[in-house]
């Protein structure tokens, strides 16, 4: 069809006015003649119709969409100065496959020489052919690769998939009897899925070695086929690295696949290093690698997985060792064998410092860099409150009504000594538990570590330690019995959720002097600041955590694209060095020298202790360990008590914790959280710790370790925002049986046996298993029996309970944050 032409109406009457006869006119003296103009040109530009200013406005909008799609293909980030290679983890899911032949193989099609020299665990960047390159043209579209074959360990793998943009799965061999993945392939594969899985792609590589018939290789690769579609899905392509044709495919599907972006890094900078060098005069760390991510500032601290947090000194730009250009490259090591620098500067360029510290920034990041508050010992003086805050107290009193069951306390219970730290573990053990052991709330939990010092073994088990057994054999039986204990408790919190008897030998009102009652859970008032400990003084609060976040974030953000001066881009996608301050000569010694460093960008007020929350939830089957000989486990999961020493996963961080597990309400109006004691198989809880502040969006894992100095996954989840003022509240059940019964009236027993304590309990309401509620009215008699009266008729084999309530708080660990732990929340440490 034509287009038709564009056709404007005009009008046939038109007015045209005489023209002025004033000073602009011609002059009279050159009346006869016309005087000529000099015509001036003109500085408009030529005006474009609305079709043309359509198709302008839709091309620059299109190309502004493919720049931002060809960063996304290529793995950078939108405002990365150039795309640095996509790193391609190459992880063998099974013991049979050689994932380091695998990785030569590949480097083999990219006509990389001298592969006898590659080194396993090494990252190697190299550049893609020309036939494996996308469809799209331009010498800025080349892409690059950075293969790298992580150590055979869990926590390895989970380090360099936090930075990996694609997984290669490797396989061998599958069949009915031996499938593809084994139990270290299916436990890796789990952790990686929980944490964060980079688009995945399959190889199978190594069959030819094996002398097969073509029939047994052809079934061979349609069982691992399907191993691998089941686990990866249909979509994910699978490829033979042992034919020539389908290793070029994969180079040609590893360029045009699209990483897949984690929520958790999308923010941050972060590197991989590639090469790593330590000073140990000035304790000064030097990491080269490629700048990922939003990119790095001297002005923000930087976390290294798996060793703590440090200032960076400078920022150095270094020749790219992997440049696009098809220039040759001469590289030339110091003298002292230091880091290899690239001499040709058309290979990269060369040598710039970007960013350094300085006085003025070091002064500003002294107050960031503290993680814990001054310990002040008067920060606990109250003044006297005010009269409003008396009428407001009273009010709140009055619409919430809490019963609040105490006793006089005595000088050494206000200092926090012995007395205060028993009778937490009173809680959760029955009456001859609670005489024989002394300890504090946790004191199952370190029951394990004071029998190893060997100080002060349980009175329970120590007739079981002969004299003539070794410390390891003696250590090894104390393990065995504190397994079976925490078995055995696991199992009767499970039955008898928060049940506790109430002791014979001891008054219940001295016994739970620090418990209360209340009328309703959901809705009865708790001030949060109420009798806080000496921990919550040393720890920090955010008043608006949300917006908190959202500022900082945008603030490292505007610092990192100010570094370098690349046209307000930052260093993304630069290889660069960055220097590490005052690093201990033992983050290297126990590092492997063979596996690279992770180096991640921290926010501020990242490294500010809080109470931290974890939504996670437990594995079922989780660290299943068969019966040991001799051993009465039922070889099912372990329990999993709080305020366990567990090792846990946030994003880049990885750091050991004590948390307190709490319930997990999904939709709430409640400020009140039920304190678990275990975290039972398939359950899902909050778990609470004193930790470093990571905001979210984070996966959270928890490892941990077993009999045999393993890791184990056990729960996973996500972080929740640090709040200090989540209540945390123990509840404990005191229970007793009918005696006699008259309709709605009864003798109650066995709940406590001294009639003094029947008056001390009197204004908590009573609750039965059936679900009446009643009151207590009278004592009776000496021994603790009591009259009570129902709201229906009660039956005769029913429970009556007493729910009574504490607040409970997570334990003070300072290695959660990099401190020592034999320090407590009231020494002068940072």
């Amino acid at each position: 069809m034509q287009q038709q032409s564009h056709h404007s109406h005009r009008a046939s009457l038109k007015q045209r006015n005489k023209p002025f006869k004033g000073s602009s006119s011609t002059p009279a003296n050159k009346k006869g003649r016309t005087a000529k103009r000099t015509p001036v040109k003109s500085t408009a530009m030529p005006t474009a119709s609305k079709q043309d200013r359509l198709n302008m406005s839709k091309q620059a909008r299109e190309k502004k969409r493919q720049e931002i799609l060809e960063h996304k293909r290529m793995g950078a980030a939108s405002s990365a100065v150039a795309p640095p290679p996509k790193i391609v983890m190459l992880l063998p899911f099974h013991r049979s496959a050689d994932a380091l032949a695998m990785k030569r193989r590949i480097l083999e099609a990219c006509e990389v020489s001298d592969l006898d020299n590659v080194a396993p665990h090494k990252p190697v960047t190299v550049l893609l052919p020309t036939w494996a390159q996308p469809t799209v043209p331009g010498e800025s579209k080349k892409q690059r690769i950075t293969i790298i074959d992580p150590p055979p360990a869990l926590y390895a793998a989970l380090d360099v998939a936090k930075c990996a943009d694609v997984i290669v799965a490797a396989f061998c061999q599958g069949s009915l009897e031996r499938p593809a993945f084994d139990e270290d392939g299916y436990e890796a594969l789990s952790a990686l899925r929980l944490q964060g899985l980079p688009p995945p792609v399959g190889v199978m590589g190594g069959v030819g070695q094996l002398m097969w018939s073509a029939k047994k290789v052809a079934e061979n690769k349609r069982f691992v086929t399907r191993y691998f579609h089941s686990e990866f899905g249909d979509d994910k392509k699978l490829f033979d690295v042992d034919s020539d044709q389908d290793v070029r495919n994969l180079l040609r599907h590893l360029a045009n696949v699209t990483p897949k972006p984690l929520k958790f890094r999308e923010d941050r900078g972060y590197l991989m290093s590639n090469q790593v060098e330590y000073d140990a005069a000035t304790q000064t760390l030097a990491i080269a690698g490629y700048v990922r991510g939003v990119g790095f500032t001297v002005r923000h601290p930087v976390h290294l997985t798996g060793h703590g947090d440090f200032q960076l000194e400078k920022i150095v730009k270094l020749p790219d060792p992997c440049p696009t250009q098809g220039t040759t490259r001469r590289q030339e090591r110091h003298k002292e064998g230091g880091m290899a620098v690239d001499t040709d500067a058309g290979a990269g360029g060369g040598t710039e410092i970007l960013e350094q510290m300085t006085p003025e920034i070091a002064a500003g990041l002294d107050e960031e860099w503290k993680c814990l508050r001054p310990y002040d010992p008067f920060a606990g003086e109250q003044t006297w409150p005010t009269d409003q805050e008396m009428a407001a107290a009273e009010k709140a009193m009055k619409s919430h009504k809490a019963h609040r069951i105490g006793a006089p306390v005595r000088e050494e219970d206000e200092n926090g000594g012995e007395f205060d730290d028993m009778i937490d573990d009173n809680d959760e053990q029955n009456v001859d538990q609670e005489h024989a052991d002394e300890h504090d709330d946790d004191a199952h939990h370190e029951h394990e570590a004071e029998w190893d010092e060997g100080d002060d073994p349980s009175d329970a088990y120590s007739s079981l330690a002969m004299p003539e057994e070794t410390d390891e054999d003696m250590q090894a039986e104390r393990a065995r019995l504190r397994q079976i204990q925490m078995e055995e408790r696991s199992r009767e919190d499970m039955m008898f959720p928060d049940e506790v008897d109430t002791p014979a030998d001891q008054t219940a009102r001295h016994r739970f002097q620090k418990y209360r009652g209340l009328k309703s859970f959901r809705t009865s008032a708790w001030d949060p600041y109420e009798k806080l400990p000496i921990e919550y003084s040393r720890i920090h609060d955010f008043e608006a955590i949300k917006a908190t976040m959202r500022s900082n974030k945008r603030h490292f953000r505007a610092d990192c694209s100010l570094v370098g001066g690349w046209g307000g881009g930052g260093i993304s996608g630069l290889y660069c060095c960055i220097y590490l301050r005052n690093v201990p000569a033992s983050v290297l010694a126990s590092h492997p020298s063979d596996f690279p460093l992770i180096v991640s960008s921290l926010f501020g007020y990242e490294r500010k202790v809080s109470v931290l929350h974890m939504s996670l939830t437990r594995v079922d089957g989780a660290v299943n360990e068969p019966p040991k000989d001799g051993s009465s486990s039922s070889g099912g999961p372990q329990p999993l008590p709080s305020k366990e020493t567990v090792e846990l996963h946030c994003g880049f961080r990885r750091f050991p914790g004590r948390p307190a597990f709490s319930q997990h309400v999904q939709k709430h109006s409640q400020d009140k959280f039920k304190y678990e004691r275990f975290m039972h198989p398939g359950t899902t809880c909050v778990a609470s710790l004193y930790a470093p502040t990571i905001f979210t969006p984070s996966p959270a894992l928890m490892f941990r370790m077993t009999q045999d100095g393993e890791s184990r996954l056990c729960a996973w989840g996500s972080v929740m925002a640090a709040n200090p003022n989540r209540l945390l509240i123990k509840r404990i059940v005191l229970t007793g049986y009918p005696f006699r019964v008259h309709k709605t009236k009864a003798v109650v027993r066995y709940m406590f046996f001294d009639p003094d304590d029947v008056k001390w309990f009197k204004p908590v309401e009573l609750h039965t298993k059936k679900g009446l509620r009643g009151h207590i009215s009278e004592p009776l008699g000496t021994h603790g029996y009591m009259k009570c009266r129902f709201s229906s008729r009660l039956d005769q084999s029913d429970t009556v309970c007493m729910y009574l309530y504490k607040r409970v708080f997570p334990k003070w660990y300072p290695p959660s944050w990099g401190g020592d732990a034999t320090k407590g929340p009231a020494d002068h440490h940072d």
